[in-house]
């Protein structure tokens, strides 16, 4: 029997996709309220990934094909019982004729020969049912077929979908988790007596497409800072693979010489035949710019400031269009990092990490919603700060190349870290600006840097792969980047 663990997340976005004739977002979380949620006014499945089956996401994408109909009937959250059992009732049959072997391999909980084929999805035209926190935390969770496992259940940090919560309760949920102990705890001992506590964040995907807009982005860069970054992007990387000699170009012969072309046109007066060819007298050796050997994750912290009331600028959308024209992997992670302050008195970090764009994934019309979602999106919490410790950040990619290492044949690792984004000065956080504090977080942040680099250059003495790690593309916030160390890397990093 075929069930959701045996498929990736993107395969069965695109098998969605096919049945239900649109592009459709899929998000798979222990938080679901019910097995299956269909929002017909958003094209998104939320789907419960312990409880549905295969069964179940051909039937909700089969569902997606009513939205006429669902906006003709001025939407309410939920729709109708007698509506939704007529929908139910018409998809089973059509899935049945398209597809008649392959319904009887898949299994869900409203499949027709199920005990509970009786039960009915929740469809509704953008609400979405979420349980707490509490209720979650407690089960690990892990995406099916994807290369990054999670320890705990992702939060949905809202996008197009109407989550029914209000910030207030959202709080109370991620304070509760803190004190039940249900959040995972970072060792951090740059930050003193401030605990940190990771929670993985989801955003669902915005209705707004972001097509037709490059033109303007690219003028806003004026085309050639886009060409530039390229060149020196690929400038960067050719120069470190001098230990790659299958890496390199080697040519010999004659070649056209501009310097002399001059006299061709000479010729035509003189008569006589122009040199305008060269005949080199030794081999030339030149690097080869290979992208499908680098591997490029981003992690940001600059996509979440327009909560500050900063004009923001797509910076993002425009990076990756040029990554993806680069031809290289390219990984997406964004911080919603905040500080804050508990109902006890007490301080804490959550540290909260949203995957945007998972390296296997294409750049498709999903990834491109996801980024403007995120830019609508403020997930500053009541009492709370947005706040960026580098240190914090830097822990987590190490993890993530860890973790996604052995999936690649990638012999270039470049982290690009962009984690400008200031401290708060408010009490009780008025400690983020001390000298002390600034230089402790300095030198662990290099410390840090340094055995991420040294970790995989070890690797030329031993029978694994060999790999490079590129750290050239470290933004930190200019104040701290003033405490480090001279010939360090937080000292060359680029101050914002």
């Amino acid at each position: 029997m075929l069930r959701l663990s045996d498929f990736s997340v993107r395969a069965l976005e695109l098998l969605a996709s096919r049945i239900a004739g649109t592009a459709v977002e899929l998000l798979l979380s222990p938080q679901a309220r019910h097995p299956l949620t269909v929002t017909l006014g958003t094209t998104s499945l939320l789907l419960h990934p312990h409880q549905a089956g295969l069964y179940d996401l051909l039937l909700g994408a089969c569902l997606l094909r009513f939205r006429d109909e669902a906006k003709e009937l001025q939407p309410r959250c939920p729709f109708a019982p007698q509506v939704v059992r007529s929908w139910v009732d018409r998809a089973r049959q059509e899935l049945a004729h398209r597809f008649p072997g392959a319904v009887r391999k898949c299994q869900g909980v409203f499949h027709p020969q199920s005990p509970s084929s009786r039960q009915l999805p929740y469809c509704s035209w953008q609400q979405a049912p979420w349980k707490k926190l509490k209720e979650t935390l407690g089960e690990p969770g892990k995406l099916p077929g994807a290369a990054l496992p999670l320890s705990q259940p992702a939060a949905l940090l809202g996008g197009s979908l109407d989550l029914g919560t209000s910030p207030e309760e959202t709080y109370d949920q991620v304070v509760q988790a803190i004190r039940d102990g249900l959040l995972p705890r970072m060792d951090c001992p740059e930050l003193r007596r401030v605990p940190v506590y990771t929670l993985w964040g989801q955003v669902a995907p915005s209705q707004k497409v972001p097509e037709g807009n490059w033109f303007r982005f690219e003028m806003m860069l004026r085309r050639k800072a886009i060409a530039e970054f390229q060149r020196c992007f690929v400038r960067t990387a050719t120069n470190q693979q001098q230990v790659a000699p299958f890496w390199l170009r080697h040519t010999q012969g004659a070649y056209l010489d501009g310097a002399r072309l001059a006299e061709a046109a000479l010729s035509l007066v003189t008569g006589t035949p122009g040199r305008v060819f060269r005949r080199k007298q030794h081999w030339q050796t030149e690097p080869v710019f290979r992208p499908e050997e680098h591997f490029v994750l981003r992690i940001s912290s600059e996509a979440f400031r327009n909560t500050q009331g900063v004009t923001y600028s797509p910076i993002e959308r425009i990076i990756a269009k040029i990554f993806r024209q680069l031809g290289v992997r390219y990984g997406l992670i964004v911080l919603a990092d905040q500080v804050l302050q508990l109902p006890d008195g007490e301080r804490a970090y959550l540290h909260l990490p949203v995957l945007v764009k998972h390296p296997l994934a294409p750049f498709d019309d999903h990834f491109w919603r996801r980024l403007v979602a995120i830019e609508n999106t403020h997930p500053v919490l009541p009492h709370a700060h947005l706040a960026c410790v580098p240190t914090v950040a830097v822990r987590t990619a190490a993890a993530m190349l860890e973790i996604l290492d052995p999936h690649y044949d990638c012999n270039r690792h470049c982290p690009m870290f962009s984690l400008s984004s200031p401290l708060p000065r408010e009490e009780p956080w008025g400690f983020f600006h001390a000298p002390w504090f600034l230089s402790g977080v300095a030198e662990k942040l290099n410390q840090l840097l340094e055995e991420l680099a040294h970790k995989y250059q070890q690797r030329r003495h031993t029978l694994q792969r060999a790999c490079q790690v590129n750290l050239s593309y470290l933004f930190l916030w200019s104040k701290l980047q003033k405490y480090g160390k001279p010939g360090t890397y937080v000292s060359r990093a680029v101050g914002e």
